[in-house]
């Protein structure tokens, strides 16, 4: 069956290009954004009035006659009874990695695999049967705004393919298999010193950059989100070893280094505190000594 008019749901401006293409090809029928997230509006600005509709949630949706399909992307409440298939856009693979971010804990775990999953809606969020997945290799570094906007890029052919040829067979998912990962919480956003490796750090800064505003840990008492490090080489005195955390380098020229639990080092490229948002080489600039250690 071939789909020639959609409805889309989300509640991200990041998900306009998939908006876009389906307008552009006169494939939407209407943009529907629940109405506490209307401030995303701005972001569809190419998409006339009329085609946007604001719905309350748990509310049936305004669907026209000739929409046969809903896709939904990063909608965070349970989809009301429609007399017309609604498919989750979900970024991350499905049973293995359900819960509201999926692409938080893609990077978190390091894992060398992304996904697209489409699939049904169902009573419990994510169980749906799926329609169609996609891998994708993640990229070194990429952060956790790179990789949810390269998903939607790459959901685009996904969703032109359902609506040119339809979807006769669906998968059940393995609930064997099934690991679903909560929102995280602050616990989950900070760094522990004296556990987590230099990869592990590295994870989880791009894992919390820029949704979470950086990774957490504090300096001298004040919370500290770092958004970006990379990896130093820094040789220690015959027998000295720098506990976990601590900042074992610290100058104008070269920055702020830091141990890690590994006995590798990190530099700071990028954090923010209240004030702003400042580089390594300024935190050191302000006076942040060599000896002072992170996370006390």
């Amino acid at each position: 069956m071939r789909f020639n008019k959609v409805s889309f749901l989300t509640c991200v401006g990041l998900s306009a290009p998939i908006v876009k293409t389906l307008y552009a090809n006169d494939l939407l029928d209407k943009l529907l954004i629940e109405e506490n997230y209307d401030y995303i509006k701005p972001a569809f600005n190419f998409i006339p009035d009329h085609k946007i509709r604001l719905i309350r949630k748990d509310s049936e949706f305004p669907i026209d006659k000739n929409c046969k399909l809903v896709f939904a992307l990063s909608y965070p409440h349970k989809l009301p009874k429609t007399d017309i298939p609604i498919l989750n856009i979900h970024f991350g693979a499905l049973p293995e990695n359900r819960g509201p971010d999926p692409v938080f804990w893609t990077i978190r775990n390091n894992q060398e695999l992304c996904f697209v999953t489409i699939h049904e809606i169902a009573p419990v969020f994510d169980t749906g049967a799926v329609v169609i997945k996609r891998s994708f290799q993640v990229r070194p570094e990429e952060t956790y705004g790179g990789m949810y906007s390269r998903l939607v890029y790459l959901t685009i052919p996904m969703i032109e393919e359902l609506m040119k040829h339809g979807f006769k067979s669906t998968t059940a998912q393995n609930e064997n298999d099934a690991i679903t990962n909560k929102l995280p919480k602050e616990p989950d956003l900070t760094i522990d010193w004296k556990t987590m490796s230099s990869s592990e750090i590295n994870c989880l800064v791009r894992a919390c950059n820029p949704k979470y505003g950086g990774a957490i840990t504090t300096l001298n008492g004040v919370v500290l989100r770092i958004l970006e490090i990379s990896p130093i080489n820094i040789n220690m005195k015959p027998g000295e070893i720098p506990k976990p955390g601590m900042i074992v380098h610290s100058s104008n020229a070269h920055g702020i280094a830091v141990a890690c639990a590994d006995g590798l080092f990190i530099k700071l490229n990028i954090a923010s505190v209240t004030e702003g948002f400042l580089t390594g080489n300024t935190l050191s600039n302000m006076g942040v000594q060599t000896g002072t250690i992170l996370g006390q």
